[in-house]
């Protein structure tokens, strides 16, 4: 399906690009032309997949309707950012891509994306902000498809389905902060090969995972404990066996780990890692950096906590991580919208955790051991994050990105339970 995707970009392309050079199109027409188009053709190869009747209609449903709000809110584009309270996607990624054609390398990952799509397709918002709309589509189908790998109930699979794809935040996000939906459904995918491979024992599945992981740590280092996770359970975790093992294979495997890790560093450390460059970059630095952050956001947190050296990372990262994953936190409400941030938002992850910790003794030890890794994966993120946040706002952008394994792992916990239950009760029945 990916692959089908790009090389219809590409061909697309070859044969607008030019033309609209040419032509000189007007960039309301010609955007509006091609988000409604390629929506369609989006739609024509998901067809191939397919995918349930229910998972169809829902996303043609929720999907015209961000084409549409594409359309036609682009034509104010400005007073609905304002309104929103979001400053850095016009004024931010459109000069820096425009930087970068004509020779600016110091930008972001983002940036550059943009920049290139606006080298094929010429510089029109619509159209990175449809692929990027396209992005978050694909993460709702490959959320399907890794609950199809863990093998749940329909009902479970549907159920959970439904809830990604209804996530306020994703769906505000996906329209204007235009560099979430990349790492999300990079997130997603790499989790996806992850299951086949934990399912399947494939070690091409595992590399798959791997890559993905890396590449969504382009748009945010943060993302670093995705393929931590993902290496240190192929390491010690025989996918065959169902269980932990130390052996001679395990220190095989290290090899292959460390020469590949070393590999990645010395060739993108830079690009991947650029975010955790300032923790030793000194205290005076580290100082500077935390205030600046604590000061500058109307939502911030811990105010009177700030970083003077390494070692208050360390110290503030568990209660940071706490306010990270469940703010805005009630005492720091400023009104209505803070309060709806928490019901729709907040509130998700802390019944998530919940439901997961009260049913884990319920669980079988089989799926135990699958969610304890997705939600250890899920938690060190949060402890990543949560360490270089200091407001509420940039907290539900961030954790957006991974809400996803949290709702595995809720899902898992769920139908397994349920199942037991079930097994239970037809056993007294007999």
């Amino acid at each position: 399906m990916i692959k089908i995707l790009l090389m219809i970009t590409l061909l697309e392309g070859l044969a607008i690009g030019p033309l609209q050079i040419e032509c000189n199109f007007d960039e309301d027409i010609y955007g509006i032309l091609f988000a409604v188009i390629n929506f369609f053709i989006l739609l024509l190869v998901l067809a191939r997949e397919h995918l349930p009747i229910w998972l169809y209609k829902s996303i043609f449903v929720i999907y015209s309707i961000k084409i549409l709000l594409l359309i036609f809110l682009y034509f104010n584009i400005e007073v609905v950012m304002n309104a929103l309270s979001i400053r850095d996607v016009y004024a931010f990624f459109q000069p820096q891509a425009l930087a970068y054609m004509h020779g600016d390398t110091d930008v972001q990952p983002y940036s550059k994306i943009v920049a290139y799509i606006y080298t094929v397709f010429g510089p029109f918002m619509r159209i990175p902000v449809f692929y990027n709309i396209a992005a978050a589509l694909l993460a709702d189908v490959f959320f399907f498809k890794t609950l199809m790998e863990v093998r749940l109930s329909t009902g479970y699979i549907k159920l959970f389905s439904i809830v990604f794809m209804l996530l306020p935040w994703r769906n505000i996000l996906s329209m204007f902060m235009i560099r979430e939906s990349f790492p999300t459904f990079l997130v997603l995918l790499a989790t996806y090969f992850f299951m086949r491979w934990w399912n399947q024992k494939q070690g091409k599945n595992f590399v798959y995972a791997i890559i993905s992981s890396i590449l969504s740590m382009t748009f945010h280092s943060g993302l670093v404990a995705v393929p931590i996770v993902m290496m240190f359970v192929y390491i010690l975790f025989d996918p065959i066996k169902k269980q932990w093992v130390f052996n001679f294979k395990t220190v095989y495997k290290l090899g292959i780990i460390v020469a590949l890790v070393g590999a990645v560093l010395i060739t993108s450390a830079d690009t991947i890692l650029y975010k955790f460059t300032l923790a030793f970059s000194g205290d005076e630095a580290l100082s500077g950096w935390s205030d600046t952050l604590i000061n500058g956001a109307e939502s911030n947190y811990l105010s009177t906590l700030s970083y003077t050296s390494f070692n208050d990372i360390i110290l503030q990262s568990p209660l940071r991580m706490i306010y990270f994953l469940l703010s805005p936190m009630p005492w720091d409400w400023r009104g209505l919208s803070d309060l709806i941030a928490f019901g729709i938002d907040s509130s998700v992850h802390l019944l998530g955790i919940g439901i997961i910790l009260k049913s884990m003794s319920q669980v079988s030890n089989q799926n135990k051991k699958l969610i304890k890794v997705i939600f250890g994966m899920y938690i060190l993120l949060a402890l990543i994050f949560g360490a270089g946040t200091f407001d509420a706002g940039t907290a539900m952008r961030h954790r957006g990105k991974f809400t996803s394994l949290l709702l595995f792992a809720v899902a898992i916990c769920m139908a397994d339970r349920n199942q037991n239950k079930d097994g239970l009760q037809s056993v007294h029945e007999r």
